[in-house]
């Protein structure tokens, strides 16, 4: 069997011929690593807070492309991430406790 390091995957998606390949490829490996249920991928801007969704990948590999654009100020749990510039794991229950009622919905 096979085992690859994290610097032999990253080499596979800087080999992606295209921009929208290498997305996708970036959410193959981060599932393939980090067994989750799903992805997504954002940008951020300095210049307005704003942060876009890009695109979404569950475990099946169902791609999903997001159109979300919000100041990221009105979210506390990405900004802290932001501010912090780490990582944040975050329960449903604290996601619900620090996010606006606006974004807590299911997605569709």
């Amino acid at each position: 069997m096979l085992t690859y390091t994290i610097q032999e995957k990253l080499a596979k998606i800087e080999q992606t011929s295209t921009q929208e390949k290498q997305l996708i490829k970036i959410l193959d490996v981060f599932l393939e690593t980090f067994p989750v249920q799903n992805a997504f991928l954002f940008r951020y801007s300095h210049i307005g807070y704003l942060g876009e969704g890009i695109i979404s990948m569950d475990e099946s590999g169902q791609v999903i492309y997001l159109n979300e654009r919000d100041d990221i100020r009105s979210l506390p749990t990405i900004e802290a991430a932001i501010q912090d510039r780490k990582a944040m794991y975050y329960t449903g229950r604290e996601i619900f406790e620090k996010t606006s009622m606006i974004f807590n919905r299911p997605h569709c």
